[in-house]
């Protein structure tokens, strides 16, 4: 008896209370469009590491009664979805949930759907309806933020109706159908900074089954100096009182656990990308060092101010950077030239796995699946970041090691030079591979007792007549992957070696190039709109988000809102804007995730009749064309990210992915008596700014 009880203390001691932890991945799907090694499919996805996989990001029908695909290609047999679900063919005890939302949409999607009960429960209703029908087995609430971004103060309690109302809808359901219940999860804020504006914390924690709680991006681009965006622990040098001394994991771990949140339900967020800046000096390069602004664009990622971790090891191994230790908040940042970032390495997410074993929390999640280096670029192995997270604390009935499972392979053929311009039907999909060239593949580091899984080498294609059957063969089981499709490519270049065009360009030797097919689209759709408006100046439908009033508002552009509470409440200083960061992929970049979170508002000037939008509303089409092709190139120039309107100063866009070559970017209004301050990527008093448009 006595060995029985020592046996077991043994067992306890060793870390096997992991059992029942889980790995949440989020996948952010527009990472199809990237290029070379960045490009990123379902299939790439190493099933057996995450317990749970989260497609990022379904979007929000025009009147907020149901939910549209984020992507073109998301439905048909060879879809994103049916990708991203048949991974559960390899793994039965997966699960993959469906996230709305991300913080590059903002609240704008969210306001009609959520205004009053009557619209409210039929998205409700709706969101069950596509969730089932499209096989999730769940849905991740991912608004950043209620309340906030062009959401009325009162969408702080319509949230938590809304929350409940889907929780008690998915429980009505699987009652009547016999089926599993879908899981519902929520990406929370990680500082009082939105948690005060956006939620009733008590009341909705009762309301969800998991809470991803975003602890990273507590620094980036948008401050003055350097900081690490995903400490454990505080910095020396942080403030000891206010919204400054809250920026690390452990704190935002500690509220909500103060709030009531059972450990069981709460789930910490680890980023597998960095948070950059360009240094004043390039001799001052520790943290809190001087800097003037985000970092250069990723090769792949395209994204100014964030770094998949690929990029930084790249970096690290090629260009010369060099790694430093943070002591006091267990985390490394590396840094080159004017260049700096803080991001994680497998000691410092080992740091973290331990501590919520210690914690005994639910699990981790990461943002985002694609920002890790998925290709073993760095020589580490396949997943070297999440890999790390599965040992820790996968137990046996979540996600395991991919050295359990060597029939897993990543396709380690060369990826095309440049995004696909077009996603083609499965019916046109054929069996010719495209231009490149093949090389042997990596060995995959085995996750697991530190044993080497079998290397996958992938030969070049035979081209002998003997071999022509082989081939076909081989060509078919691969007809699903978009390199192998048959169409031109243009060649992809860094956009600092080629100057951007004043308008779309056209594809040469095609017609209809996507870039320029999209450009008349929108401007017949705008055209057609301007020629049925009436004499009378009034919004439609079709061009609310172009009105030089609050998008979100009702009332038409001459008339200031009435609201004068709202506006105060929204106006913030640039010493609140920790937490407004970019959320991929994604969450971040990703943009998880997740672009910048422009969190504080500032005041700015009333709408004027010479603003972009009442220009564009009225003026002649020309017009409206060449402002968008400026508004266009900066996209082009600047990446994903937000920025100053070039026509008015109480406006910015908001360059979405692939913005630059697919779809127009986003222009919004800064609320009344602000404009929009391009050094804090916020909207400001407008007396602080200084702007001339």
């Amino acid at each position: 008896m006595k060995g029985l009880v020592l046996a077991l203390a043994i067992f306890c001691s060793l870390g096997y209370v992991a059992v029942g932890k889980h790995v949440f991945c989020y996948y952010s799907s527009f990472a199809y469009k990237r290029h070379s090694i960045g490009n990123f499919l379902p299939e790439d996805i190493n099933p057996y590491l995450c317990s749970h996989i989260i497609y990022a990001f379904v979007d929000i029908s025009k009147d907020g009664t149901d939910l549209k695909p984020g992507n073109k290609n998301d439905h048909g047999p060879n879809g994103l979805y049916a990708r991203t679900l048949a991974l559960k063919e390899k793994n039965p005890s997966l699960k993959v949930l469906l996230a709305v939302g991300g913080w590059n949409i903002g609240s704008e999607p969210f306001v009609p759907m959520i205004r009053d009960e009557h619209t409210r429960n039929t998205w409700i209703q709706n969101v069950v309806k596509y969730v089932r029908k499209h096989g999730f087995d769940g849905f991740d609430m991912d608004w950043e933020f209620p309340a906030t971004r062009g959401s009325p103060p009162e969408d702080k309690y319509r949230f938590t109706l809304l929350m409940k109302g889907l929780y008690e809808a998915f429980e009505e359901e699987a009652k009547e159908s016999g089926k599993e219940k879908l899981l519902l999860t929520i990406a929370a804020a990680s500082g009082t900074y939105y948690i005060d504006q956006s939620y009733e914390p008590s009341k909705i924690i009762q309301y969800i089954d998991y809470m991803f709680l975003m602890t990273y991006n507590y620094h980036g681009q948008w401050e003055k100096w350097t900081g690490h965006h995903s400490g454990l622990y505080p910095h020396k040098d942080d403030p000891k009182t206010g919204e400054k001394s809250q920026l690390y994991q452990e704190w935002s771990i500690d509220y909500w656990l103060n709030v009531g949140i059972s450990k069981d339900k709460l789930v910490v967020g680890i980023p597998t990308y960095g948070m950059t800046y360009t240094l004043a000096d390039p001799e001052d390069h520790g943290v809190r060092a001087p800097a003037v602004g985000g970092g250069h664009k990723g090769e792949y990622t395209r994204e100014t101010g964030i770094l998949a971790y690929y990029e930084i090891c790249k970096n690290l191994q090629d260009e010369g950077w060099k790694s430093e230790w943070i002591d006091e908040q267990s985390v490394p940042y590396a840094y080159g030239g004017d260049q700096w970032a803080g991001y994680e390495d497998k000691k410092s997410i080992s740091i973290k796995a331990s501590n919520i074993l210690k914690r005994d929390l639910a699990g981790a999640f990461v943002w985002s699946v694609e920002m890790d280096d998925f290709g073993n670029v760095c020589g580490q192995g396949n997943y070297p970041l999440l890999s790390t997270i599965t040992e820790s604390i996968g137990g046996s009935s979540v996600a395991r090691p991919a050295a359990a499972h060597p029939e897993f392979k990543i396709d380690t053929r060369p990826r095309p030079d440049a995004p696909l311009e077009d996603w083609a039907e499965p019916n046109s999909v054929t069996s010719s591979p495209a231009k490149g060239t093949w090389k042997k593949g990596k060995k995959i580091a085995a996750a697991a007792n530190n044993k080497k899984a079998e290397v996958v080498t992938t030969a070049p294609p035979p081209t002998s007549a003997e071999n022509q059957e082989s081939t076909s063969e081989s060509q078919e089981k691969l007809k699903v992957r978009p390199w192998t499709q048959s169409r031109k490519m243009s060649k992809w270049r860094p956009l600092s070696e080629k100057k951007a065009p004043t308008s779309l360009p056209q594809t040469s030797g095609t017609t209809g190039s996507p870039s320029k097919r999209l450009r008349y689209l929108w401007r017949k759709k705008f055209v057609r709109n301007h020629k049925a408006a009436p004499q009378k100046q009034k919004e439609s439908d079709d061009t609310t988000s172009w009105q030089t009033t609050k998008w979100w508002s009702s009332s038409p552009p001459d008339k200031k809102s009435p609201d004068s509470k709202e506006s105060s409440e929204s106006v913030a200083s640039s010493q609140d804007s920790a937490e407004a960061v970019n959320h991929a992929q994604q969450h971040h970049p990703q943009e998880k995730n997740h672009v910048v979170r422009t969190a504080a508002h500032e005041h700015a000037e009333e709408p004027k009749s010479n603003s972009p939008a009442a220009s564009s509303h009225h003026g002649s089409s020309e017009g409206v064309d060449e402002e968008m092709d400026e508004r266009l190139n900066i996209c082009r120039e600047k990446g994903m990210g937000t920025y100053a309107d070039p026509f008015s100063c109480d406006h910015f866009i908001i360059c979405m992915a692939g913005s630059w070559s697919d779809v127009p970017p986003h222009v919004m209004a800064c609320p009344p008596g602000t404009k929009y301050d391009e050094q804090l990527k916020i909207c400001n008093y407008a007396f602080n700014v200084h702007c001339h448009h």
